[in-house]
């Protein structure tokens, strides 16, 4: 069996009690434990966990580390969560997400005129942001879209085949 240490302990409570991703930074500032530990603790755990028949998985998402279900479970767990978006502003958020970046001109043919209600919503969240580039204002996804969806990850390729897969369309 194998045996955890107390610096272990720590990291792990650390990212269940955070409810979000943390770095390597946030965690050495939270427990206190040195970077060199910290990313030591942080590779026994995914490594843990990973071994583990368990609904609960510790993955890297950017430079970020995360305790989240298993990609089998996110439809019983979203069967459960409360969800925050009206269903409007979620599609908004889907389709931001598969065809990003995107036009906010192009969104708003898609949408219609409430989508810069949307899209404000969703920049206060952290979720999206826009850009000027030349003439048009230009939206993408932050890494925080991919932790707030379960992505498990922030490649706009590999989101674009999971909202796709969502969605019942061939990626």
């Amino acid at each position: 069996m194998v045996e955890f240490v107390d610096e272990d302990l720590k990291i792990e409570a650390a990212l269940f009690s955070a409810g979000k991703p943390l770095s390597i930074g946030e965690l050495e500032k939270i427990t206190g434990i040195g970077r060199k530990k910290v990313k030591e603790a942080l590779e026994f755990l995914m490594e843990e966990y990973g071994s583990r028949d368990t609904a609960i998985e510790i993955v890297k998402i950017g430079s970020k580390y995360s305790m989240q279900l298993k990609d089998r479970f996110s439809d019983l767990a979203q069967e459960l969560i409360p969800t925050e978006l009206p269903k409007d502003v979620l599609k908004t958020a889907a389709l931001i997400g598969y065809h990003q970046p995107i036009k906010q001109a192009k969104l708003e043919e898609m949408v219609g005129y409430r989508v810069l209600e949307h899209i404000k919503v969703l920049e206060d969240m952290g979720l999206v942001k826009k850009k000027r580039e030349g003439r048009y204002m230009v939206v993408r996804i932050t890494p925080k879209y991919s932790e707030y969806f379960g992505l498990g990850t922030t490649d706009p390729d590999e989101i674009r085949k999971i909202l796709a897969e969502k969605a019942g369309m061939d990626g």
